[in-house]
């Protein structure tokens, strides 16, 4: 069923502050209401009027910048307000056909260099310049989709054919504010991170490079997730860190929606396990 923008911000905004509203009562209930609002607007706004969603972004980094809300309350509000829009506004998640194996290598070691800096960002200056970062990159990703015709032989190296720019790296900001917002224990969040930001592009290198098609899952590409999530895993929690990397390689093998999307919502429920 194709919904319309409107009915998509609508459903966004009840889901997201109702949720809120179950986690944290009337705590800042005025001021996340302007959250939930703005949230509501962002990827609706990507992909129609541009000054919109300036607009809404704006009054986003003012609250951060403001302290008018502690940060998780916020960040929860921001990214199932993000998650909702996500997984309804369908000319985001359009599946190309015609999937190309040297795009999808560069795109996942992209995918993993960008990753490693934001590990390295949480490690040494925590979770707030992380957040800042996130939102500079679905920011630019904006700016490249409505003024980066110049570009255009840039993106043709990174982006699939006949889809929106941008759409899977809002869809990896979506999950990464959401494991941001929800997740307090500095261990469950980095190896959350870890796992969306390098084993799921490892995985697909791993597969590429075996002979698999580009988008197909494979066996290789299941090992090598596994393999360099488990490492930090059991670094980091003992055999819990090994369960831990066995169940999000089945949430990526086998995710019914965007893994960006998937992989974050499995982690979430596993930290709520500890």
């Amino acid at each position: 069923m194709k919904l319309k923008n409107h009915t998509i911000f609508i459903i966004s905004f009840l889901l997201s502050f109702l949720v809120y509203f179950f986690l944290h009562g009337f705590e800042y209930v005025y001021y996340a209401a302007v959250i939930g609002v703005f949230s509501s607007f962002l990827l609706i706004s990507y992909t129609s009027k541009k000054y919109y969603f300036y607009c809404a972004f704006a009054v986003i980094l003012a609250f951060i910048f403001l302290n008018l809300m502690p940060l998780h309350f916020l960040l929860q509000l921001l990214s199932l307000s993000l998650l909702v829009q996500a997984l309804f506004i369908k000319k985001l998640s359009v599946k190309t056909l015609h999937l190309n194996r040297e795009i999808e290598l560069r795109r996942d070691l992209v995918q993993i260099i960008i990753g490693g800096i934001s590990l390295l960002v949480l490690f040494l200056l925590d979770r707030l310049p992380l957040v800042l970062l996130v939102l500079f990159g679905m920011l630019s990703a904006h700016v490249m989709l409505v003024y980066g015709g110049k570009l255009n032989k840039f993106t043709e190296l990174l982006e699939r054919e006949g889809v929106i720019f941008g759409s899977g790296a809002m869809f990896m900001a979506v999950g990464s504010l959401l494991l941001l917002g929800f997740i307090t224990r500095f261990n469950l969040l980095f190896l959350g991170l870890f796992a969306l930001l390098i084993s799921d592009p490892v995985a697909t290198v791993a597969g590429l490079s075996g002979g698999k098609k580009p988008g197909k899952k494979s066996i290789a590409g299941s090992a090598a997730f596994f393999a360099s999530l488990a490492i930090p895993g059991v670094l980091l929690f003992g055999l819990f860190g090994a369960l831990f990397a066995f169940v999000l390689t089945l949430a990526e093998r086998f995710s019914p929606i965007d893994d960006n999307l998937f992989i974050p919502i499995v982690s979430l429920l596993l930290s709520l396990t500890v």
